[in-house]
């Protein structure tokens, strides 16, 4: 459960960096983001999207491996 929560907040963060890719190439009009983002910044805020997506979607198929205790 709290790994689903998580991975659900760093997917929204993602979404949050897209925002500012499509503020900088005009996509969408955005008036929450008052500043002025230039194109190569917005580049930079589409690649932490896809990073911030990515790891979210990494985390969540990561299966966990359990260590076992080796009695010698």
């Amino acid at each position: 459960m709290l790994r689903v929560f998580f991975a659900g907040v760093v997917f929204l963060h993602g979404i949050i960096h897209l925002m500012g890719f499509m503020k900088a190439f005009r996509l969408a009009d955005l008036s929450q983001l008052r500043q002025d983002i230039t194109r190569p910044l917005g580049v930079l805020w589409l690649l932490a999207a896809i990073l911030f997506v990515a790891a979210a979607g990494t985390f969540l198929l990561k299966r966990e491996k359990k260590l076992r205790a080796r009695c010698v």
